[in-house]
């Protein structure tokens, strides 16, 4: 995954955006089934080894990014969907502090950073998680 050193040395944010979202797609995709996230969410409530609390947070954002989109729908009132958008970005800002070591972690945050890049590109919050997860690739090798 070399494409991951090359996106931390990125100076503009959109080209780096798009070349994150077009590189992690097309190697998760390629070796680990389509959107990550959702086969992460279908083992949430089983996960265990190192890399557990990645795969809850990352099932966690998922069911809340849904919440949100009712939110934005008009399914659901502000208050509740306050609350939805203050553990989305909680839930966000845990998994940026927790490095992936293993192939479940790495899908797990890697469809963590999808589903953030669609809703908010130009977030540093989001630019954060995307980081981490090339560093914990380069450290780990990715080896899922």
């Amino acid at each position: 995954m070399a494409w991951a050193a090359e996106l931390l040395d990125a100076d503009e944010e959109d080209a780096w955006d798009e070349r994150l979202r077009a590189a992690v797609l097309r190697d998760l995709s390629a070796g680990a089934g389509a959107l990550p996230v959702v086969a992460t969410a279908a083992r949430a409530d089983d996960a265990a080894g190192p890399d557990a609390r990645l795969v809850t947070l990352a099932a966690k954002l998922a069911r809340l990014d849904r919440r949100l989109d009712d939110w934005n729908d008009g399914h659901i009132g502000d208050e509740e969907g306050e609350a939805a958008s203050a553990e989305w970005w909680a839930a966000l800002d845990a998994m940026a502090g927790i490095q992936a070591t293993a192939g479940e972690g790495f899908r797990a945050k890697a469809g963590a950073v999808t589903i953030a890049l669609d809703a908010f590109p130009e977030a540093d919050s989001v630019h954060d998680l995307a980081r981490g997860l090339c560093r914990d690739l380069l450290a780990g090798g990715g080896a899922a």
